[in-house]
């Protein structure tokens, strides 16, 4: 996987929570591939002419008290990935 810039992917998370706690909702679920790319500013090879990879995300609000979590198969992620994510409120399982 390869990462890029822009802006940083916790102020993408805090958008998100605060979007679905206007909307009073719990939790947002990504589960298109593209979203779960753009949330964590990541790119992979991994699906033929896309730069996105399979794996999914749970986004809670922040009243919820629960991590973000990030689920991709284990062998798809590199050591500079868990690095760039590496955050006492997210989970890659």
């Amino acid at each position: 996987m390869v990462l890029f810039k822009g802006e940083k992917w916790q102020s993408k998370i805090r958008r998100v929570q605060s979007a679905a706690a206007k909307l009073g909702g719990d939790l947002v679920v990504l589960n298109a591939l593209d979203e779960a790319a753009w949330l964590f500013n990541l790119r992979s090879a991994e699906v033929a002419y896309t730069p996105v990879f399979r794996a999914y995300a749970i986004v809670p609000s922040r009243a919820s008290g629960l991590d973000v979590s990030l689920y991709i198969p284990e062998n798809k992620i590199s050591e500079s990935v868990i690095n760039h994510l590496k955050d006492d409120e997210i989970n890659v399982r």
